[in-house]
C-alpha cells in the first residue's frame, strides 16, 4: 500500500503504520516514499518516520456546512483528518456537526468530499 496505491491517504496511513515498529526493508521503503511520491503530505510522513503520535486527547465539535449552504446541515457526508493521521467519515448528526469525544490532541482539518447528494 505504501508503495503503489493509488490513494494518498491510503499511502499515508500505510507510512503510519510502517513508521510505528519497522526493519531495515521498511526503512528502505520509506526512504523511497520520501523522495518518489509525488503528494506531498505523503513524502513528508515518510521522511519523518519515527513519528511522535498524539498522547492527550480532547473533544472536538465540528459543525458541517457544505459548499453552496450558508449553514450546517444534517445527515451530510463528511471526512475529518484527525492529527494522529487517522481520517474518521460519515455523515452529520441532526445538527448538522460531527462530535468526537476523544480526538487525539492537534490538528483536525475537514477533508472535501463529493456527494451525489445535494
Amino acid at each position: 500500500a505504501l508503495a503503489d496505491d493509488p490513494s494518498e491517504v491510503v499511502r499515508a496511513a500505510a507510512a503510519l503504520a510502517v513508521a510505528v515498529q519497522y526493519n531495515a526493508e521498511d526503512s528502505r521503503a520509506l526512504e523511497r516514499c520520501a523522495h518518489v511520491d509525488t503528494a506531498g503530505a505523503v513524502a513528508s510522513r515518510c521522511a519523518a518516520p519515527r513519528l511522535t503520535l498524539p498522547t492527550s486527547v480532547h473533544s472536538v465539535l465540528v459543525y458541517v456546512v457544505p459548499a453552496g449552504s450558508e449553514a450546517p446541515r444534517a445527515q451530510v457526508p463528511y471526512a475529518l483528518l484527525m492529527a494522529d493521521g487517522l481520517l474518521r467519515v460519515g455523515r452529520t448528526d441532526r445538527r448538522g456537526a460531527v462530535f468526537d469525544p476523544a480526538a487525539p490532541e492537534g490538528h483536525v482539518e475537514l477533508v472535501s468530499v463529493s456527494s451525489g447528494s445535494p
